[in-house]
């Protein structure tokens, strides 16, 4: 008798019996197997059985019928086929042994089932004595506790030897070898079950002939091996007595995930097909089992990944002694769960060094939260901070973490500091001090375990003295203070990173390397970088953007660059001071860009808000 099982979808665990010579599938009612499901036409598919064989034909559907997961337009089936209708997947199962005796060979001694699990019990038929009752409830409870132990492992080796101990005693089998399909298709044994009375046997070669013959075939086979013309004359066979041997198929899809050997060594009673359900019956849990773990293992592999392109990219370059010592503290520093105050001008890599921190700490494998306090109003910095509660305000329509719950575990890093409102800084102290948070307009406190890195481009210590900056909250964030050297002053690392990010961009873009003519070299060396390393790696990104050729020359790069002029004021006033000097230059990048304050921004080497204050500083319209 064949059965259809939902394997994923609507009416998941459900069971339709296939009778007769068709079967309808589609979303309509009057199809033979109703599924209603938008993926689902509404006759989908067919099942037809005849020549003794059942088939299932593609109705022209929306979505198309596929068999393990190719895309067919008829196909014939097989026991534990997967029938996939839209997101639907279906267990085509026919337990219905099929001989597969070579010629020569007697059926009765070998039969070979195209199946990885059969029906342990029809409720149809009635069992003929007690004893037969009992054995298949001792079947049912070896199969539902192999499935809860399965689900619970977390890797394949303790997968394996969960495997392989209970089928070992639901078989009594002297071996029982779960074998997996590596990536490159290599073969791993799991050697694990040992016979209580020969230990030596788990180390004893297993019959390969076997596990090929069901590889090839992708069907189980059951063979008192002895007596069997086509694995008799194996080495191992004869070599280690094997009397009678099993094996079963693992597959999921279409695709080979291994197969589970077992044997006996004679004069042990052979197996019988008992025996070669409950082993194929185990199979079907192992192998959601190992598709689970093996999932689990690329997410944490592609995670590890990613965690380290993090600390790669994040990796701080520079030889000159002043970011050597950045890099210095900053490696003594992220051990620690002590906060963390970085100063340095705009775009000397505050972040960076954040990020530095973080991700070669013992919390890298939490998040890592950023917040500009000065670019949002005072009002929304406290939800975007400590989260608010539905109804807290107008527009507050449902509940909302804010960055410390979010980081949890982890690392929050505040920048500009030095603008975060009164208000928000006493919030801030309690949380630091007590590890507390209270949603705006809740009514309770909530825990969180949070790393606290802050980062200004303002003299801190300065305004704390003015009575701009508390000063209490000041001490609990300047436990360790690192100082950022502006790029002008360090040296010749301006060259490590012209070439540094030169070449990033161009493999980010997909482009041949790009090569600095001796005079383009010059001037972004001559450059002062008023932006620091954000506008060289602005500049540098642009390059690779607009240069047509292979090789970047002088007329490609910036007019700023070419000028070489963003730290003097206009007519080389020797006697102007900073602001002057900035209000210049900002002005003169608000021409070259007729006013795009994005792009004057990025020249600029400075987040958007901050222009606007600086715009707003120096009443520049």
């Amino acid at each position: 008798m064949a059965q259809l099982f939902v394997r994923q979808g609507p009416k998941l665990g459900a069971t339709y019996e296939v009778e007769g010579d068709e079967v309808s599938i589609g979303r309509e009612k009057t199809n033979d197997v109703c599924l209603p499901h938008e993926t689902i036409s509404r006759f989908h598919a067919r099942l037809i059985f005849e020549d003794g064989a059942w088939s299932v034909t593609d109705l022209r559907s929306s979505n198309g019928t596929r068999v393990n997961g190719r895309k067919i337009e008829r196909e014939t089936l097989r026991h534990m086929d997967e029938i996939q209708c839209g997101e639907v997947v279906l267990l085509f199962m026919d337990d219905s042994p099929v001989l597969l005796a070579e010629e020569g060979a007697a059926p009765e001694i070998t039969q070979v089932l195209s199946s990885s699990t059969i029906r342990m019990l029809n409720t149809k038929e009635k069992a003929a004595s007690t004893d037969e009752l009992e054995a298949i409830n001792r079947g049912v409870v070896l199969l539902f506790r192999l499935s809860n132990e399965v689900g619970a492992c977390r890797s394949l080796p303790e997968l394996m030897s969960k495997l392989s101990e209970a089928a070992g005693k639901a078989l009594e089998a002297d071996r029982v070898v779960p074998i997996t399909v590596e990536p490159g298709g290599r073969l791993r044994p799991w050697f694990g079950r040992r016979s209580a009375s020969n230990a030596v046997l788990a180390e004893m070669p297993i019959s390969t002939s076997i596990v090929n013959h069901v590889r090839r075939e992708k069907a189980a086979v059951l063979s008192e091996v002895e007596r069997d013309e086509r694995f008799s004359g194996s080495a191992s066979v004869v070599r280690n007595r094997i009397g009678s041997a099993m094996c079963v198929p693992l597959a999921s899809g279409g695709r080979e995930l291994g197969v589970i050997y077992a044997d006996r060594i004679a004069p042990a009673e052979p197996f019988v097909r008992e025996d070669l359900e409950m082993l194929a019956a185990m199979a079907m849990p192992v192998v959601v089992a190992i598709e689970n773990i093996r999932s689990a293992e690329h997410l944490k592999s592609e995670r590890e990944r990613l965690v380290d392109q993090m600390k790669l990219e994040h990796g701080i370059i520079g030889e000159h002694e002043s970011i050597r010592a950045v890099i210095d503290l900053t490696e003594r520093v992220a051990p620690t769960d002590s906060s963390v105050l970085i100063v340095g001008d705009s775009g000397t890599g505050k972040e960076l060094v954040a990020r530095a921190i973080h991700y070669n700490s013992p919390r890298s494998g939490r998040a890592f939260e950023a917040v500009n306090c000065a670019a949002l109003a005072p009002s929304l910095l406290e939800s975007e901070l400590f989260g608010h509660v539905k109804g807290a305000f107008t527009g507050a329509i449902q509940d909302k973490p804010g960055r410390f719950e979010l980081a949890d575990k982890g690392t929050l890093f505040l920048d500009e500091i030095g603008e975060m409102p009164p208000d928000s800084q006493a919030k801030l102290l309690r949380v630091i001090e007590q590890g507390e948070l209270r949603r705006v307009g809740d009514t309770r406190d909530r825990t969180v375990d949070v790393r606290i890195i802050a980062a200004t481009n303002k003299k801190l210590d300065r305004i704390t003295s003015e009575g701009k900056f508390r000063e209490d909250l000041f001490y609990r964030l300047n436990i360790v203070r690192i100082d950022l050297p502006p790029l002008r002053s360090r040296g010749d690392d301006a060259g490590l990173l012209i070439d540094h990010f030169l070449a990033r961009y161009c493999e980010k873009c997909g482009r041949k390397p790009l090569v600095l003519s001796v005079k383009a070299r010059d001037l972004l060396l001559g450059y002062q970088w008023p932006g620091n390393v954000r506008e060289l790696k602005n500049v540098m990104e642009r390059l690779v953007v607009v240069c047509r050729g292979d090789e970047v020359r002088p007329e490609d790069l910036p007019p700023e660059v070419r000028a070489g002029r963003p730290h003097a004021a206009a007519g080389g006033d020797a006697t102007a001071n900073l602001a002057d000097v900035e209000r210049e230059h900002i002005l003169r990048v608000m021409a070259h860009t007729s006013g795009n304050k994005k792009e004057a921004a990025a020249i600029l080497g400075i987040d958007r808000s901050t222009l606007y204050s600086k715009l707003k500083q120096y009443d520049i319209e």
